[in-house]
């Protein structure tokens, strides 16, 4: 019954598999000590040189011995006896038990988790703002978030009177995210870069073991009083020790990116309509702000390349090293570059002018064209094919993420594809290590 779960595939297999080493260990013992030791202790020696506690006991054995034997040959024999003449009705009644069990689970009536949360002694907020985004304006949301932590926390201090404080501490953090892992806040990196965009709200109420408030309660309650951040590309909020993943979680591909960014848009709108899915957001940031620059065929014509545009481009504006100079330990480079004035806006680089092979000079306009936009943060691939993972959260006190995903892959997903000819998708998150864990048990 044990040894199947020690070749349970994914991060439930590594977690599950100390379980059966140990079982089946204590189950092997137990039946040496059950057919050669226990025998033993049970044997009756002399009764004269038992003492009085042997004695007391043996009583109790006699007596226990007589009501067990009244029972299996009196109402238990003759149970047995009617259960045999009447076969077919005990036969029909245990399949009554069994359909009943079996349409008790499909009918949705025991829900499956897959792996409870396991309450942490932190709540971390994640906020992740566009990128280019003034460290100000992180830090103004930060300190709302932070705000609606104490407020929260204060609400459930009431009535409290004579424990201690709910909140031992709260660390505020802009520039960073020093708590980040996929699988949730469970992996420090603090080497990371300072990005403006980025924040993080972390708090550590009471231990567990003395508190009397469920941290994912306090996270909800959190969640709701912040409410919704304009301009966030994601808010998360985190409160389990351990995460397998978001509880819905589906990989989205297709050959078109603009197309994938619609389809991605229409399945958050789709979840959004789901009582207690939380937390919704994609794996998409877009890049930083940037000039995008085009040749034009009249310059490739003239023998131009887009190396030799934007080579020009970087230096009138970035500069270009004309020498260096030694001063001490110091090695100063001296850049040449347009004036400060002259590549202060777009302007000034549809008024510079490109120098050709030949060495002639032509008007930026004539030869290339530039465009104003954001690039990518990061190019997410799967078998080649650019991929958006859309993800949410389940309030398991509301609803069954089960039964959500069930109905996303059932209906939702399928009529998606239909919308968007060529969109691909597939699970991902708690959804896959599910699958992968116990499509392994057969």
């Amino acid at each position: 019954a044990f040894i199947p779960l020690a070749y349970t595939k994914g991060i439930m297999g590594k977690i599950l598999r100390v379980l059966p080493i140990v079982v089946v260990s204590v189950l092997s013992i137990s039946l040496v000590e059950a057919l050669l030791i226990l025998p033993a202790h049970l044997s009756f020696g002399n009764p004269a040189r038992r003492g009085l506690v042997r004695r007391f006991t043996d009583r109790i054995n006699q007596w226990t011995d007589r009501k067990l034997r009244a029972f299996v040959n009196g109402p238990f024999a003759r149970f047995v006896e009617r259960a045999v003449r009447w076969r077919y009705v005990t036969l029909a009644f245990g399949v009554m038990i069994f359909l009943a069990a079996v349409g008790f689970l499909l009918g949705g009536y025991i829900k499956f988790v897959f792996f409870d949360a396991v309450e942490a002694d932190n709540m971390v907020a994640l906020l992740t703002m566009p990128q280019g985004t003034p460290v100000e304006q992180t830090r103004a949301i930060i300190e709302r978030i932070e705000q609606a932590a104490r407020e929260v926390v204060a609400e459930y201090e009431r009535g409290r009177s004579g424990q201690p404080p709910l909140m031992k501490h709260i660390s505020v953090t802009v520039g960073a995210q020093p708590i980040v892992g996929r699988s949730g806040p469970v992996q420090v990196d603090m080497g990371q870069i300072a990005q403006s965009h980025l924040g993080e709200v972390n708090v550590e109420p009471l231990g567990g073991e003395v508190r009397d408030v469920s941290s994912v309660e306090m996270k909800n309650a959190w969640r709701e009083r912040v409410g919704d951040i304009a301009g966030a590309s994601s808010l998360e909020y985190y409160s389990e020790f351990l995460d397998l993943g978001k509880a819905v979680e589906v990989e989205l591909s297709h050959e078109d990116f603009d197309t994938l960014l619609l389809a991605s848009e229409e399945l958050k709108t789709i979840l959004s309509n789901y009582a207690g899915v939380s937390d919704i957001a994609d794996d998409f940031e877009p890049g930083k702000s940037e000039l995008k620059l085009t040749l034009k065929d009249t310059g490739r014509t003239l023998g131009l390349t887009l190396s030799d545009l934007a080579r020009q481009v970087r230096q009138g504006f970035y500069g270009d090293e004309a020498q260096r100079i030694q001063r001490g330990r110091d090695d100063i480079r001296v850049m040449v570059r347009y004036p400060r004035r002259e590549r202060c806006s777009v302007a000034d680089v549809e008024n510079m002018r490109i120098r050709l092979p030949d060495g002639t000079e032509i008007p930026f306009g004539t030869v290339a064209a530039v465009e104003y936009g954001r690039g990518y943060a990061t190019i997410k691939r799967v078998d080649r094919r650019r991929v958006v993972s859309v993800s949410a959260d389940v309030d398991e006190a509301v609803a069954n993420a089960r039964e959500i995903n069930a109905e996303l892959y059932a209906a939702v997903l399928p009529r998606l594809a239909s919308e968007f000819p060529g969109l691909q998708f597939r699970p991902a998150g708690e959804e896959r290590e599910r699958n992968e864990s116990l499509s392994s048990l057969w």
